[in-house]
């Protein structure tokens, strides 16, 4: 009698110690979709797209997830279709795009429309954060829109803050000395212009 009385009073203590346990394994899950949102990143949540068109989707990928393979899929492959990011709308409708990088996804609502959109000059950058050591070159690689088409041919002009950080000649920039610096960019096309900001730090 008296060892059930024994079995009988320890057995809050598993219950307790089961719960416990629940309650950390549910953790970790949590903090995972908090580091979604900081270690990959697309330009844009949604998007409007005319029947026929693209439209290139910027992605930020944090330095620890460099090393890891990008894929893009489409849930309605009739409706739109992706490959490294470049949207080709289809036909009218919705779909979503998500992006993979190691275990994070990210994810753009796509509206495929019948209408043109408002011309519109736009700029997206994969990072607008460059760190660089003394005597290295780096292009910048922007993705220019207008409208939803991609130009290559525009115009395209920078102002240094500090010039004896660095120094640019179009695309490429020339860590000269450490610092730190930002660098006004002017993109101009059809009399349309655009202004955007990048820093550079340089070591």
């Amino acid at each position: 009698m008296k060892k059930k009385l024994f079995l009988l009073a320890l057995i809050p203590f598993f219950l307790m110690g089961c719960n416990k346990n629940n309650n950390q394994s549910s953790s970790p899950q949590s903090s995972s979709e908090e580091e979604i949102h900081s270690l990959i990143k697309l330009s844009e949540a949604s998007i409007y797209i005319p029947e026929d068109r693209t439209y290139q989707l910027g992605l930020e990928i944090d330095e620890s997830l460099k090393d890891y393979l990008v894929f893009w899929n489409i849930r309605d492959e009739d409706i739109a279709s992706v490959e490294d990011g470049l949207i080709t709308a289809k036909k009218v409708g919705n779909t979503i795009c998500t992006v993979q990088v190691g275990t994070y996804t990210a994810r753009c609502a796509v509206n495929v429309t019948n209408y043109e959109p408002e011309e519109t000059l736009n700029i997206t950058f994969d990072k607008k954060v460059y760190n660089l050591n003394v005597g290295d070159t780096f292009d910048i690689q922007p993705v220019v829109n207008y409208g939803y088409e991609i130009i290559t041919e525009y115009g395209l002009t920078s102002d240094i803050l500090d010039s004896s950080v660095v120094s640019m000649n179009d695309h490429t920039i020339t860590a000269l000395s450490a610092g730190t610096t930002d660098i006004l960019l002017t993109f101009t096309y059809n009399l349309v212009s655009v202004n955007e900001l990048i820093y550079v730090n340089v070591y």
